[in-house]
């Protein structure tokens, strides 16, 4: 769950100051997928009908600006990750993104906001939201029809982007063939925009005379016995769990049943936060405690070759039974069931915390 309601002029971000309402983009449910795409239809028919009235030409099948099977095919993509836009508990937009994170490259393919919802900021501060939800993203690119005013004011105006290419029968994008392209109208010309993102993938920590040394968060998560993976519920929640793990390879390792909360939020996003804190410390005749704390930003994910999972799963069993004779009983009751986790860590960075 990503919340966002205030922007101003940044030179990283591009934004204009202006106070915004608070959305939150939730990954879009599989029961909500009709409405989704039935959303977005009447979206971007109203756009047109507002620009030149009832003009059926610009339609790709019948009275839709948007065909449902773009909007499908844009939905299903591989890297695709779709979420709803919610402002007060009601669904007022709808926003597809796909993610290349070798590239730290993403694409805008899809933004909505209903029509009665317009004119009060929603659009930018979904977009606000898209960029505080990948930070590690660092180039952003989207197209819109050459016609589309209102989008271009959006996209350059409110967001940041810069055109960068003008589409047309002579040029136009990898995408699209040369046979389709040599067949297009005025109507079909594309503008292409693109935001480069110049700044640091995670906020650096506001007390960092407190910041522990890397080396030593990497201790602390050797010793630790249990923490806190927190990832995005159901409803857009946080959702947070206690759970032993281990920390191996330089990774995080948790195990879990085969359904559940958990699972079915990591699915939908695979990014997600662990926390640990070691043995709390009292100095002789203080009352307040000293404790070190480690927070690890990074991603989720199922562990699906089975010697590995082995592997891990004896290593977690390992750390918590007293004996190889109880870690192997434990291994040949649950193993078979158990899904093992792998968690990649993006960032991590500790802190010691002084009550006093």
């Amino acid at each position: 769950m990503i919340r966002t309601n205030t922007i101003t002029r940044d030179n990283n971000y591009g934004y204009v100051s202006m106070k915004l309402p608070e959305v939150i983009l939730v990954p879009l449910q599989p029961e909500d997928r009709e409405q989704f795409i039935l959303d977005n239809q009447w979206a971007f028919k109203y756009g047109a009908q507002q620009e030149f009235g009832m003009r059926d030409n610009r339609c790709e099948e019948g009275e839709e600006v948007i065909s449902r099977s773009t909007i499908e095919h844009s939905i299903d993509g591989e890297t695709a990750e779709t979420y709803r836009i919610i402002l007060d508990g009601q669904k007022v937009g709808g926003v597809v993104i796909t993610i290349d994170l070798e590239k730290a490259k993403g694409d805008l393919e899809l933004l909505f906001v209903l029509p009665e919802c317009h004119s009060k900021g929603i659009g930018q501060a979904a977009w606000k939201a898209v960029e505080a939800l990948h930070p590690e993203i660092r180039v952003w690119e989207t197209i819109t029809p050459y016609f589309e005013k209102r989008n271009i004011h959006f996209y350059v105006n409110r967001c940041g982007f810069q055109v960068v290419e003008f589409w047309n029968k002579h040029q136009h994008g990898p995408a699209v063939p040369e046979e389709e392209a040599g067949h297009w109208s005025e109507d079909d010309e594309m503008l292409v925009f693109r935001k480069v993102v110049d700044r640091p993938p995670f906020r650096p920590m506001r007390r960092f005379k407190q910041a522990l040394p890397e080396e030593t968060c990497y201790r602390i998560l050797e010793n630790a016995y249990r923490g806190f993976l927190s990832v995005n519920g159901d409803g857009g929640y946080p959702y947070s769990i206690p759970l032993n793990f281990v920390f191996e390879d330089g990774k995080l390792y948790f195990h879990c049943a085969r359904e559940g909360h958990k699972l079915d939020a990591i699915r939908a996003c695979n990014k997600a936060c662990f926390t640990v804190l070691d043995e709390p410390e009292k100095e002789p005749g203080d009352w307040w405690y000293h404790v070190n704390s480690v927070i690890c930003f990074g991603r989720v994910a199922i562990v699906t070759d089975e010697r590995e999972r082995m592997v891990r799963l004896r290593s977690l069993a390992g750390k918590y039974f007293p004996s190889g004779y109880d870690t192997e009983a434990d291994i040949h009751r649950n193993g078979p069931n158990a899904v093992v986790l792998a968690f990649t860590i993006d960032h991590i960075s500790g802190k010691a915390v002084r009550e006093k």
